[in-house]
Parts: C-alpha cells; structure tokens; sequence
C-alpha cells in the first residue's frame, strides 16, 4: 500500500488530503530481470517483439503524479487533460511510441480454454490458479529457453510492468495469446496495454471518491512520459 499526502486549495486555505492507493507496477523486479538475461534470451525477447522493453531504465513512477494522471483521465475519450489546456489522445499508436511493443496485430480473446490454464499452471509451477510475479521472477535461470523462455517471459513482463493486476499474478486474460510461444509477436499487445489502462483508471476513479484506499493498475509510466513532453 502506498500512502500518498496531496495538497488542494480550499477557500484560501491550504488542506491536506491524505489517501492510500496500491499499485503492482514491479519496475525494479522487471529490470532486475532484464539485466540478467542471456544473449541467447535477449534475442528471444526480440523475436517476440518486446527488445525495447530491455532498455527500461526508470525505477518507479511518482506516486503524485501518477494520481494527478488518473484523476485527469476522461476514460469515455482516453484523453488526458493538462492544466493548460492540452488534451492528449491516448492511443494504442502513443503506447508503441513509448513502448515499442507490438501493434496492429490480432485481438486478443480473454476467453482461454481450461486446458491452456492448466498448461501454464505446469509450466510455471505455480501453487495457486495463477502464477504470481514472484513466482514466475524464480523462473529466471540461464538454462530456460525455447518457448518455454517466451512464455515465462511474457508472462513476467505483464504482470510487472505491461498489464500488472491488483491481486499480483498473471491473468488469464491474455493466456490465449501465449499459448503458441512462436505467434507471441503477432498480436497487437499496443491495444492489450492500452485497455488495461483504460479500465484501471475507471476502477480507480469510481473507488477512489468514495474511499481512502484504491488499485491504480496499469501501466501508469505510459502516461506519465507525457508530462516532459506538455506543460501544465
């Protein structure tokens, strides 16, 4: 949980709002993997499409910031407002620019037959329906490689970094995709990030209103590279 104190203007006055939110977005347990990858490894992440992930530097996302997008998100236009008056189209283009993952490939069904969990189940060795960030991070050896590489790679990255879920583990929702580790690059994995956003910030803006806790998910660091880029 991470408890963030927020200053507003009321009347005159200055008033200090205190809220808590929870975020799963793993940064530094991703880069830590990334730097111990193997030649052979990196050049499977390329062949899936995701080498620019590697490159990743940024340790954490500010915590205020990442409010202030959230709260300054029209969910309906996938539109960030900015104090000046700039309006900024989020679109699956924009996160390929951040990114540079995939885009433009097939959709990905969230419908996965139960025989596809149960094969991520064993390949991952997990101890509960799904496996969990710090399970599938134990995975990492010099020896994994092949498709099962692809899978626990892919895995890792969404629910780190990509799509992290609130309950931190994988979700069945993009298991369809993995479940041909060679067609991984084909699907447009630009849409999958931008939907997880999308709907994380809806959560996050229905429960935060009305609650001094909430789950920001997502992929908040996509937003937060437009704020170099605009002014308030």
């Amino acid at each position: 949980m991470i408890k963030i104190t927020t200053i507003t203007l009321c009347n005159g006055n200055l008033v200090l709002i205190f809220q808590i939110f929870s975020t799963k977005l793993s940064l530094p347990k991703f880069i830590a993997i990334s730097k111990l990858l193997t030649p052979d490894q990196k050049s499977l992440v390329d062949s899936m499409g995701f080498s620019h992930l590697l490159d990743l530097w940024c340790e954490s996302v500010p915590r205020g910031i990442s409010i202030w997008l959230a709260k300054h998100f029209d969910v309906k236009s996938r539109t960030l407002i900015l104090l000046n008056g700039s309006r900024i189209v989020i679109t699956p283009l924009f996160v390929h620019r951040v990114l540079g993952i995939p885009i433009g490939g097939k959709a990905i069904s969230k419908r996965c037959e139960d025989s596809v969990k149960s094969w991520i189940c064993q390949e991952t060795k997990c101890k509960g329906s799904n496996p969990t960030i710090n399970e599938l991070k134990a995975l990492f050896t010099p020896q994994l490689s092949g498709g099962k590489f692809k899978v626990v790679f892919t895995l890792f990255a969404l629910s780190s970094f990509l799509c992290p879920t609130s309950y931190g583990c994988a979700s069945p929702d993009y298991y369809s995709a993995i479940a041909l580790p060679d067609e991984i690059n084909g699907y447009d994995w630009c849409s999958v990030v931008l939907d997880k956003i999308t709907q994380s910030i809806e959560f996050y803006q229905k429960t935060q209103a009305s609650s001094s806790s909430a789950t920001l998910g997502g992929c908040i660091l996509v937003l937060v590279v437009c704020i170099p880029q605009h002014f308030f």
